[in-house]
């Protein structure tokens, strides 16, 4: 048998894939043994294979990253229900601190509806910093570098959470609408 591409030479080996006869030259051209024609079509066959598994991983890490910022009925829930505790512990730690006593004799109700508004709010506002804090390199922290960092966290959760809380309810509103009009 002749070479396929040079008919003076004799074949010494055959492509894996068609059969083609290989001379020597040509056979050391490719490993594993194949022919031009079909290593060039195994080669497009891998780009475009490839391109479309990162086109696909693009699109499946995009749908994490939305869902993780979904707002859901059960992310609504499970947050109120931190938010109330805390409200319950801002309010009543705050009066502690001020009285000396848990009582509410006394207290001008507006003021402890605010107060209690911002300590609901720091469940939505620690969840969103928790998510922001995957693009912050990671630190390994002592007791003194963690406390500290903690008091941050839950600081800018106080004033991060009522506008997260805001936004949150008000599209968690618009799902429960858009449901209710489906049906």
């Amino acid at each position: 048998m002749k070479c396929f591409y040079h008919v003076d030479q004799e074949a010494v080996a055959q492509c894996q894939y068609c059969g083609k006869g290989l001379c020597h030259d040509c056979a050391a051209k490719h490993i594993p043994c194949l022919c031009d024609d079909c290593f060039d079509q195994v080669n497009a066959n891998a780009n475009a294979q490839a391109a479309g598994a990162k086109k696909a991983y693009k699109k499946e890490r995009n749908a994490r990253r939305r869902d993780a910022l979904a707002v859901t009925g059960k992310d609504m829930f499970t947050s109120s229900i931190a938010g109330f505790i805390m409200a319950a512990v801002g309010i009543f730690g705050l009066r502690y601190l001020e009285t000396g006593s848990f009582s509410l004799e006394g207290v001008y109700w507006f003021e402890t509806f605010l107060i209690g508004f911002l300590f609901f709010c720091v469940p939505f506002g620690w969840r969103v910093i928790t998510y922001l804090e995957q693009w912050l390199p990671c630190i390994l922290m002592s007791g003194p570098v963690a406390f500290i960092y903690i008091f941050l966290k839950f600081a800018g959760s106080l004033f991060i959470g009522i506008p997260v809380f805001l936004v949150w309810f008000m599209i968690y509103i618009v799902k429960l609408i858009a449901a209710a009009l489906k049906r």
